[in-house]
Protein backbone atom coordinates (compact mmCIF):
# COMPACT_ATOMS: atom_id res chain seq x y z
CA UNK A 1 0.00 0.00 0.00
CA UNK A 2 0.86 3.40 -0.85
CA UNK A 3 -0.18 6.23 1.76
CA UNK A 4 -2.11 5.64 4.77
CA UNK A 5 -5.69 7.15 6.28
CA UNK A 6 -6.77 7.86 9.76
CA UNK A 7 -9.94 6.27 10.23
CA UNK A 8 -13.06 7.05 13.65
CA UNK A 9 -10.57 5.60 15.58
CA UNK A 10 -7.48 7.36 15.19
CA UNK A 11 -6.03 4.35 13.87
CA UNK A 12 -3.42 4.98 10.70
CA UNK A 13 -4.94 2.47 7.91
CA UNK A 14 -3.44 1.52 4.07
CA UNK A 15 -4.70 3.14 1.30
CA UNK A 16 -3.51 3.61 -2.61
CA UNK A 17 -3.28 5.47 -5.61
CA UNK A 18 -6.88 6.47 -7.10
CA UNK A 19 -5.44 7.24 -10.19
CA UNK A 20 -5.65 4.10 -12.06
CA UNK A 21 -9.26 3.21 -10.64
CA UNK A 22 -11.30 4.29 -14.28
CA UNK A 23 -9.11 2.09 -16.08
CA UNK A 24 -9.91 -0.75 -13.81
CA UNK A 25 -13.13 -0.35 -13.24
CA UNK A 26 -13.90 -0.65 -16.95
CA UNK A 27 -11.08 -3.84 -16.95
CA UNK A 28 -13.82 -4.78 -14.44
CA UNK A 29 -16.95 -4.16 -16.03
CA UNK A 30 -15.69 -5.25 -19.65
CA UNK A 31 -14.79 -8.86 -17.96
CA UNK A 32 -18.49 -9.89 -17.69
CA UNK A 33 -17.64 -12.00 -14.52
CA UNK A 34 -20.07 -13.96 -12.56
CA UNK A 35 -17.76 -14.96 -10.18
CA UNK A 36 -14.72 -12.95 -8.63
CA UNK A 37 -12.00 -13.50 -6.09
CA UNK A 38 -10.23 -10.53 -4.58
CA UNK A 39 -7.20 -11.18 -2.79
CA UNK A 40 -5.98 -8.80 -0.50
CA UNK A 41 -9.09 -7.12 0.16
CA UNK A 42 -8.55 -4.34 2.70
CA UNK A 43 -11.36 -1.81 2.85
CA UNK A 44 -12.87 -3.44 0.05
CA UNK A 45 -12.31 -0.73 -2.68
CA UNK A 46 -11.82 -4.02 -5.65
CA UNK A 47 -14.83 -5.65 -3.88
CA UNK A 48 -17.49 -2.58 -4.24
CA UNK A 49 -16.42 -1.56 -7.59
CA UNK A 50 -17.22 -5.22 -8.68
CA UNK A 51 -20.35 -5.47 -7.19
CA UNK A 52 -21.16 -1.74 -8.59
CA UNK A 53 -19.81 -2.76 -12.54
CA UNK A 54 -20.99 -6.08 -12.74
CA UNK A 55 -24.25 -5.89 -10.82
CA UNK A 56 -25.54 -2.61 -9.94
CA UNK A 57 -24.35 -1.54 -13.46
CA UNK A 58 -26.44 -3.89 -15.18
CA UNK A 59 -29.87 -3.07 -13.36
CA UNK A 60 -29.56 -5.53 -10.47
CA UNK A 61 -29.50 -2.36 -7.40
CA UNK A 62 -30.98 -4.30 -4.57
CA UNK A 63 -28.80 -7.04 -2.38
CA UNK A 64 -31.56 -9.62 -2.96
CA UNK A 65 -30.91 -9.46 -7.07
CA UNK A 66 -26.73 -9.54 -6.83
CA UNK A 67 -25.98 -12.47 -9.07
CA UNK A 68 -22.31 -12.32 -8.51
CA UNK A 69 -20.02 -14.26 -6.34
CA UNK A 70 -17.20 -12.11 -5.02
CA UNK A 71 -15.24 -13.56 -2.55
CA UNK A 72 -11.88 -12.07 -0.69
CA UNK A 73 -8.83 -13.07 0.82
CA UNK A 74 -7.24 -10.89 3.56
CA UNK A 75 -4.73 -11.44 6.30
CA UNK A 76 -5.57 -8.83 8.66
CA UNK A 77 -8.13 -9.59 10.47
CA UNK A 78 -8.94 -6.29 12.44
CA UNK A 79 -10.06 -5.00 9.08
CA UNK A 80 -13.11 -7.33 10.19
CA UNK A 81 -14.18 -4.77 12.62
CA UNK A 82 -12.40 -1.50 10.98
CA UNK A 83 -14.65 -1.89 8.11
CA UNK A 84 -18.23 -3.42 9.16
CA UNK A 85 -19.50 -3.24 5.34
CA UNK A 86 -17.27 -5.95 3.80
CA UNK A 87 -19.68 -8.34 5.01
CA UNK A 88 -22.54 -6.74 2.72
CA UNK A 89 -20.33 -6.30 -0.13
CA UNK A 90 -18.83 -10.12 -0.26
CA UNK A 91 -20.36 -13.33 -0.38
CA UNK A 92 -17.28 -14.75 1.50
CA UNK A 93 -13.86 -13.61 3.23
CA UNK A 94 -10.83 -15.87 4.21
CA UNK A 95 -9.48 -13.99 7.47
CA UNK A 96 -6.15 -16.08 6.48
CA UNK A 97 -2.68 -15.12 4.42
CA UNK A 98 -2.84 -15.55 0.57
CA UNK A 99 -0.47 -18.57 0.71
CA UNK A 100 -2.55 -20.78 2.95
CA UNK A 101 -5.84 -19.74 1.22
CA UNK A 102 -6.26 -21.00 -2.21
CA UNK A 103 -7.13 -24.64 -1.24
CA UNK A 104 -10.21 -22.76 0.96
CA UNK A 105 -11.14 -21.21 -2.45
CA UNK A 106 -10.37 -24.10 -4.93
CA UNK A 107 -12.34 -26.46 -3.33
CA UNK A 108 -15.51 -26.77 -5.30
CA UNK A 109 -14.77 -24.30 -7.47
CA UNK A 110 -13.01 -24.38 -10.74
CA UNK A 111 -11.92 -21.14 -10.78
CA UNK A 112 -13.13 -17.38 -10.93
CA UNK A 113 -13.48 -15.39 -14.18
CA UNK A 114 -12.09 -12.77 -12.48
CA UNK A 115 -8.88 -12.78 -9.87
CA UNK A 116 -8.04 -9.34 -8.48
CA UNK A 117 -4.69 -8.78 -6.58
CA UNK A 118 -4.78 -4.96 -5.83
CA UNK A 119 -1.25 -3.67 -3.83
CA UNK A 120 -0.85 -7.36 -2.28
CA UNK A 121 2.30 -9.01 -4.53
CA UNK A 122 4.83 -6.47 -3.28
CA UNK A 123 4.43 -7.38 0.32
CA UNK A 124 5.37 -11.29 -0.49
CA UNK A 125 9.09 -12.27 -0.70
CA UNK A 126 9.74 -12.83 -4.50
CA UNK A 127 9.76 -16.67 -4.09
CA UNK A 128 6.02 -16.51 -2.62
CA UNK A 129 5.19 -14.18 -4.78
CA UNK A 130 5.83 -15.90 -7.99
CA UNK A 131 3.89 -19.04 -5.90
CA UNK A 132 0.99 -16.86 -5.94
CA UNK A 133 0.49 -15.11 -9.20
CA UNK A 134 1.14 -18.79 -10.98
CA UNK A 135 -1.60 -19.91 -8.68
CA UNK A 136 -3.94 -17.01 -9.59
CA UNK A 137 -2.51 -17.43 -13.22
CA UNK A 138 -4.48 -20.66 -12.98
CA UNK A 139 -7.55 -19.50 -10.81
CA UNK A 140 -8.37 -17.32 -13.46
CA UNK A 141 -10.98 -18.38 -15.93
CA UNK A 142 -11.17 -15.18 -18.44
CA UNK A 143 -9.22 -12.01 -16.42
CA UNK A 144 -6.15 -11.04 -14.02
CA UNK A 145 -5.73 -7.77 -12.51
CA UNK A 146 -3.03 -6.83 -11.00
CA UNK A 147 -1.27 -3.33 -8.96
CA UNK A 148 2.09 -3.75 -8.18
CA UNK A 149 4.59 -0.79 -7.38
CA UNK A 150 7.67 -0.55 -9.91
CA UNK A 151 11.34 0.03 -8.43
CA UNK A 152 13.38 0.07 -5.55
CA UNK A 153 11.54 3.20 -4.24
CA UNK A 154 8.74 1.31 -2.46
CA UNK A 155 10.97 -0.39 -0.41
CA UNK A 156 11.18 0.68 3.65
CA UNK A 157 7.53 1.77 3.36
CA UNK A 158 6.06 3.17 6.41
CA UNK A 159 3.81 0.60 8.07
CA UNK A 160 0.65 1.36 9.26
CA UNK A 161 -0.23 -0.41 12.97
CA UNK A 162 2.23 -2.27 13.39
CA UNK A 163 0.43 -4.68 10.87
CA UNK A 164 3.85 -6.34 9.27
CA UNK A 165 1.54 -7.88 6.44
CA UNK A 166 2.00 -4.50 5.22
CA UNK A 167 5.81 -4.00 4.66
CA UNK A 168 7.19 -4.35 1.21
CA UNK A 169 9.28 -7.47 0.76
CA UNK A 170 9.83 -7.56 -2.64
CA UNK A 171 11.13 -5.05 -6.12
CA UNK A 172 9.51 -5.60 -9.23
CA UNK A 173 9.42 -4.57 -12.90
CA UNK A 174 7.28 -4.94 -15.77
CA UNK A 175 8.77 -7.66 -17.33
CA UNK A 176 9.31 -9.69 -14.74
CA UNK A 177 5.60 -9.45 -13.53
CA UNK A 178 4.91 -10.10 -17.33
CA UNK A 179 7.19 -13.15 -17.62
CA UNK A 180 5.75 -15.14 -14.50
CA UNK A 181 2.15 -14.87 -15.30
CA UNK A 182 1.96 -14.59 -19.54
CA UNK A 183 2.17 -18.05 -20.03
CA UNK A 184 -1.06 -18.68 -18.65
CA UNK A 185 -2.56 -15.70 -20.52
CA UNK A 186 -2.98 -15.26 -24.29
CA UNK A 187 -3.24 -11.30 -23.68
CA UNK A 188 -1.78 -8.58 -21.21
CA UNK A 189 -1.95 -4.63 -21.24
CA UNK A 190 0.66 -2.97 -19.06
CA UNK A 191 -0.23 0.59 -18.30
CA UNK A 192 2.22 3.07 -15.80
CA UNK A 193 1.21 5.47 -13.12
CA UNK A 194 3.35 7.49 -11.90
CA UNK A 195 3.38 8.87 -8.55
CA UNK A 196 5.95 11.34 -6.84
CA UNK A 197 7.82 8.25 -4.75
CA UNK A 198 7.72 6.49 -8.22
CA UNK A 199 5.92 4.45 -10.63
CA UNK A 200 2.67 1.49 -10.47
CA UNK A 201 2.15 -0.99 -13.15
CA UNK A 202 -1.85 -1.38 -13.86
CA UNK A 203 -1.65 -5.37 -15.82
CA UNK A 204 -4.63 -6.75 -17.27
CA UNK A 205 -4.49 -10.19 -18.02
CA UNK A 206 -6.96 -12.03 -20.85
CA UNK A 207 -7.50 -15.82 -21.41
Amino acid sequence: MKYSITNWEGLKLPSSTNRHLSTAAEAIRTSGAESVLDVGIGCGKWGLLCREYLDVFQGRTKPEEWKVKIFGVEGYEPYKRYYPWLAHIYDGICWNSIQDSFEFFIDGESGYDLVIAGDVIEHLTKTDALNVLGKLSWIARKRMILSIPIGTEWLNNVVPNENDLEKHRSVWDPNEVISAVMPAFAKNTTGMIFEPKGPIGLFIFDK
